[in-house]
């Protein structure tokens, strides 16, 4: 035994795995093994059970997306997923504000400072980008527009009673005011030289068309086709020529002096839009 070989270990330190003298010093010696395998098994579970989630979640939200628009939030906000519920809600309260938002009214607030409340709508951040709510809000500009435009046309004609076009001007006021407004307009333009026949009465008239159609330009570019744009400026350009033909001004003021006599007084008109 002299010359056998010599170990620090113990002999039963010594022997192979699964040789040692009793089951429970086997399985001492493998528990580690068995860890690692038991860890590996609930990891390939929880992805099981993670996968099996994701394709409920998604085929709840594939559900959701069938429905329409105007009852998709609601339904989802009474899911039984948490998540999907919280999304629902979100949905519901951002369009409620939205509503909110599209219906303001103000009593204090003139028709053109609505007008300018829903220009301002159009670039909130819960509207921008959002295709639908954009078309709703750029719909209340257009009724916006057509309420000014029929108040201009009733009031051209409460300041001109006698006009032959009142009452036909007056019905189709209530489905093309645009157009009702565009006669009217071409109406007095032809009829400047022959009512007006004093240059100062011809630059007030005109200068009320050009400040009503720089107007209806600003107002109404937004739902403007490109070609309504440029007729309608080249329009305006019409009349700021004729205008500095008249007065040698480039920029002729829009407000003249009351005139003094009750003969030149009656001359002034009213045009609608301006």
């Amino acid at each position: 035994m002299a010359n056998g070989r010599r170990s620090i270990y113990s002999r039963r330190q010594s022997m192979p795995a699964g040789t040692y003298d009793t089951p429970l010093a086997d399985f001492l010696d493998a528990l580690p093994q068995y860890v690692n395998q038991y860890q590996q098994n609930q990891l390939r579970m929880k992805q099981y059970e993670d996968t099996i989630k994701q394709r409920e979640y998604n085929n709840e939200l594939n559900l959701y997306r069938l429905l329409p628009d105007e009852v998709r939030s609601e339904a989802m906000s009474k899911s039984d997923n948490e998540e999907i519920s919280q999304i629902g809600t979100k949905a519901v309260n951002n369009k409620k504000a939205f509503l909110d938002q599209l219906n303001f009214t103000d009593i204090n607030k003139s028709d053109v400072e609505m007008l300018d409340y829903y220009d301002n709508l159009l670039t909130s951040p819960n509207v921008a980008g959002n295709t639908k709510r954009e078309n709703q809000i750029k719909n209340k500009i257009i009724s916006q527009q057509n309420k000014i435009k029929k108040e201009s046309i009733k009031q051209y004609y409460d300041n001109n009673p006698d006009s032959k076009f009142k009452d036909l001007d007056l019905q189709r006021a209530q489905y093309e005011p645009d157009e009702v407004i565009k006669d009217l307009n071409d109406r007095a333009l032809k009829a400047v030289s022959n009512e007006f026949p004093t240059p100062t009465a011809t630059v007030e008239v005109l200068g009320q068309m050009l400040a009503g159609k720089r107007r209806e330009l600003n107002f109404n570019r937004t739902s403007m086709t490109s070609d309504a744009v440029n007729k309608l400026t080249s329009e305006i350009q019409t009349i700021e020529s004729r205008l500095e033909e008249l007065t040698g001004l480039t920029e002729p003021k829009l407000r003249l002096p009351t005139f003094n006599s009750a003969k030149q007084e009656s001359t002034k008109k009213t045009i609608p839009g301006f």
